[in-house]
């Protein structure tokens, strides 16, 4: 994408790299970050403690809280960054500590499956955290006991673990390697004795009334094959239990002993992932489904949806009434963030202040109007691309739905926006009329000779005018040249003007597609010279394209992935992206020398924008290096709670950074802060 042109008291340029932590990076500059939003994002867990906080926790371990009843929210810590640098923590379960409400505890597994997770605690409201137990496992359900709260409980896909001291150990409670008690989804203790153990697995519910010494199924009633997703011990009457299973919600009046299914909540809902009793009423439950929220006032004989029917719920708190009002009922959800009702359940409004952690799957900076920037979010809906012109402060769909695939491109040129859809194809988003106009790869149909009795006139027609085929390519890189748009996709190079309807195959045609990226010299004497790569050859081209000669690539470098021309009277050059790091070539010299002194030597995104003074590139997998010593060594400039899965980085226009993020939202570093 072509990004911002010129960055006060700093030129840069900006990379985007895979790659984590580096020990050779240095520490993170002074400054401050932001998020620019947009505000919301996905919710995993929700938790509450005694001295009213809220907590919640994400997919890549970070935790937010508040502390005014979820009318604002702060990012406290992140749960696994200080301990081995993952960002792939997903805080499946918060516990707040009974007795400490400063103590908290967090059931996380990983993305990456080969890396397990574990139970992670703090003391100090989510700040910092470290590793309370269970190292390797994956844990899917916590919990603490209600009567003896030194005891904690943890499920995962191996079984059942037991602590008896606040989490400092544990002990496996079930049989190991035992074919059903494994794969928990669900834990509940009973309030009164900590013996007795609920725990629902992917197949079913056990149960244990000595602590783990024995174990028995607890599924009489149950449609068989029943996934427990969540069990609710009632408050009042511990031999009551619900739970909730992918073949519905169940209640037993007899410690499990039996169960019976509950009508009201129709099949497609059913995933229902937690269920809460109102502290206030016991006979008032709220189950949190994939289909809304459903709630029911009688202890479950009949239930009333009081949400829209597409918001995904995965955690729910509520908050006991206070002055004389009814309870706050707080949801965390997946597509929608935090939710907030306080009439008990009927009616609810967003309430996303300072939560902004949106999953962002493509970003694009405008490079002529500086705070003018692109955001499409990975979740579906009317707002899942987004615009800002005002450098974040408001975010406005852009209008004219577009449906363009979870790993479509997006542009930013000085020709306005551009979209490549995921199954190919290009886009263009016309500001006049604020729609996308589609742009054609067509190749001619002509065949190689006329029809043996076609008339002259006919033949010459066909010539001038011939017939037209329509091609579905995909697009991995553009680029303009002389007014001339280029296209490097996987069925090779395609070129056009600007105001053509349709792009043509270069000629010649580019030997052994798919071209992977091109660039031109920008601002040279030269400015027809221009670059592009395959996976395996680098090209050159004096003539704006209209040949291409090939040129020897780093020796070392492993298979290639883009390529970028660096303008500029002393420190121009070719920069190249390979499997294995970044190279670098000054202009008018033919060995290349790999980048290094702290950036990670792996497969990097194109860079977004270069000036020669200073450089500064983001990784994908986390990271954010500056070097302002034409590359000889590196600081690192994010912190443990800006490290994301990056899309890239630009200037903000003000002698700041934007970054889009795979999970962060829009980030800015300012420097002056």
């Amino acid at each position: 994408m072509n990004l911002p042109g010129k960055f006060p008291r700093l030129a840069v340029l900006f990379l985007a790299a895979v790659g984590a932590r580096t020990a050779a990076a240095q520490s993170a500059l002074s400054g401050t970050w932001e998020r620019l939003g947009p505000e919301g994002g996905a919710v995993v867990s929700m938790a509450s403690g005694s001295d009213g906080a809220i907590y919640l926790g994400t997919a890549d371990g970070h935790i937010f809280a508040s502390t005014d009843g979820a009318r604002h929210w702060e990012l406290r810590g992140r749960t696994t960054t200080q301990q081995n640098g993952r960002i792939d923590a997903v805080v499946q379960r918060l516990i707040v500590d009974s007795r400490a409400p400063r103590r908290l505890f967090a059931a996380i597994w990983f993305q990456d499956p080969a890396a397990g997770g574990g139970i992670y605690r703090s003391e100090d409201a989510g700040r910092t955290w470290s590793l309370a137990g269970l190292p390797g496992e994956p844990v899917r359900a916590l919990e603490q006991s209600p009567s003896h709260p030194e005891i904690f409980v943890a499920g995962t896909r191996s079984g059942v673990f037991r602590s008896t001291d606040f989490g400092r150990s544990w002990e496996r409670i079930s049989p190991a390697g035992d074919p059903e008690l494994r794969n928990l989804d669900s834990l509940a203790i009973d309030p009164r004795d900590p013996s007795v153990i609920y725990a629902g697995t992917y197949h079913l519910p056990w149960k244990t009334v000595d602590a783990g010494k024995t174990w028995a199924p607890v599924a009489a009633g149950m449609i068989d094959d029943s996934d427990i997703m969540s069990l609710r011990i009632d408050l009042t009457n511990p031999a009551r239990i619900f739970a909730s299973a992918c073949s519905g919600i169940y209640r037993s009046e007899n410690s499990a002993a039996q169960w019976t299914k509950l009508e009201g909540v129709p099949y497609a809902a059913r995933r229902t992932q937690a269920i809460v009793q109102d502290p206030a009423d016991p006979r008032v439950l709220y189950a949190g489904t994939t289909e809304g929220l459903w709630i029911t006032r009688d202890a479950g004989e009949t239930w009333t949806r009081t949400t829209p029917r597409d918001w995904a719920i995965n955690g729910v708190v509520v908050l006991p009434p206070s002055n004389g009002n009814r309870a706050r009922v707080v949801l965390g959800t997946e597509n929608q963030g935090v939710q907030v009702s306080d009439d008990a359940g009927v009616h609810f409004v967003a309430s996303n202040a300072g939560f902004s952690h949106r999953v962002v799957a493509a970003f694009a900076v405008h490079p002529s109007q500086p705070g003018r920037w692109l955001a499409r979010m990975a979740e579906p809906g009317a707002d899942a691309i987004l615009e800002t012109r005002d450098a974040g402060q408001t975010w406005k769909p852009l209008p004219g739905a577009v449906v363009v695939g979870e790993t479509a491109q997006f542009f930013g040129t000085t020709a306005g926006w551009f979209a490549a859809p995921s199954d190919g194809g290009l886009l263009r988003f016309d500001d006049a009329k604020q729609t996308w106009r589609r742009l054609r790869f067509a190749v001619s149909s002509l065949p190689d000779t006329a029809p043996p009795r076609a008339s002259k006139a006919r033949a010459q027609k066909r010539k001038t005018n011939p017939p037209l085929r329509e091609e579905q390519v995909v697009v991995r890189d553009l680029r303009f040249a002389n007014a001339v748009i280029f296209v490097a996709s996987e069925q090779g190079v395609w070129t056009g003007e600007l105001t053509a309807a349709a792009l043509r195959p270069a000629r010649p045609p580019i030997p052994l597609p798919p071209v992977l990226s091109l660039d031109f010299v920008p601002g040279s004497l030269a400015p027809s010279e221009g670059w592009l790569v395959t996976r395996a050859n680098l090209f050159h081209s004096q003539d704006a394209g209209k040949s291409w000669q090939p040129e020897p690539p780093p020796a070392d470098a492993a298979a290639l992935r883009w390529v970028r021309s660096v303008p500029g009277a002393s420190n121009s050059g070719l920069l190249l992206g390979a499997a294995n790091g970044v190279f670098w070539r000054p202009r008018g010299m033919r060995e290349w020398r790999q980048l290094g002194a702290g950036l990670p030597s792996a497969e990097t995104l194109p860079p977004a924008n270069l000036e020669p003074a200073a450089w500064l590139l983001a990784a994908k997998a986390g990271g954010l290096y500056l070097s302002r010593d034409a590359a000889t060594s590196w600081t690192r400039l994010d912190g443990p709670l800006e490290t994301s899965f990056f899309l890239g980085a630009a200037p903000d226009g003000a002698g700041g950074v934007i970054a889009g993020s795979r999970s962060e939202g829009i980030l800015r570093w300012n420097p002056n802060k």
